[in-house]
């Protein structure tokens, strides 16, 4: 009869556990996600630059997740070369939506970096892979 007794208390713990994992895939309310991957190819460092701050250092195979608000966001691809950062070589204007989840990709051509968005379905089997680790965002 206890055992009874305790199925409701742990469907309910189970419930309440399991808030906080589906709130984190489209990101924090009110606030869009960005995952920025950097490509296995490339192995050349980068910095990713936001509102002319350094938000990630990324070396090949590593990506980041940023949670912003909603407008359009300037987010430059940055090579770190001889030591040498904050040298521009790509970047995107990505019209940021609360609640969306977005995905850029970084790699390197004989040209320079080069940052794209990709859709969703590409992103997400990038970067669940298991080829990227993941980076946190610089404070």
């Amino acid at each position: 009869m206890k055992r009874a007794n305790r199925l409701p208390f742990v469907i309910i713990l189970f419930f309440l556990l399991s808030l906080p994992l589906c709130a984190e895939e489209s990101g924090s309310q009110g606030k869009a996600k960005i995952y920025i991957y950097h490509a296995a190819l490339s192995i050349v460092p980068i910095n990713i630059i936001i509102d002319q701050k350094i938000c990630a250092k990324l070396d090949g195979n590593h990506y980041t997740v940023l949670e912003r608000d909603a407008g359009d966001l300037l987010v430059i691809c940055s090579a770190v070369v001889f030591n040498i950062s904050n040298i521009p070589n790509d970047a995107i204007i990505l019209n940021v939506q609360s609640g969306k989840v977005y995905y850029l990709k970084t790699y390197g051509t004989l040209g320079g970096m080069v940052i794209k968005q990709v859709d969703e379905e590409m992103g997400r089997k990038d970067i669940e892979s298991d080829k990227y680790g993941k980076v946190d965002p610089e404070k």
